[in-house]
């Protein structure tokens, strides 16, 4: 989904990294909070293989059509999640 062209960052490349997994919380019978976000957990895997889990808005997942086993910029997503919902830490 990135042009690899437009992922550099004071000339060096961005880290892509493989959406490995996406859990998206049971928010159960209270639902979601007025003002509250929805958020997924996603877990990331590095070209050298190494793994994290980071937190998305869902709203961003869904704008870019994101799955498991696509590429990503994390610094890209968050960078637009900070712009789109000011608020998140």
């Amino acid at each position: 989904p990135w042009n690899r062209q437009n992922c550099k960052r004071g000339g060096k490349p961005m880290q892509e990294e493989t959406i490995v997994q996406i859990y998206e919380e049971d928010h159960g019978c209270e639902g979601i909070q007025p003002g509250e976000i929805p958020m997924d957990e996603v877990l990331l895997r590095d070209d050298a293989g190494a793994e994290r889990w980071v937190k998305l808005p869902d709203a961003i997942l869904l704008a870019h059509c994101l799955r498991e086993g696509d590429r990503i910029v994390l610094e890209k997503l968050l960078q637009e999640a900070q712009e789109r919902f000011p608020h998140l830490k």
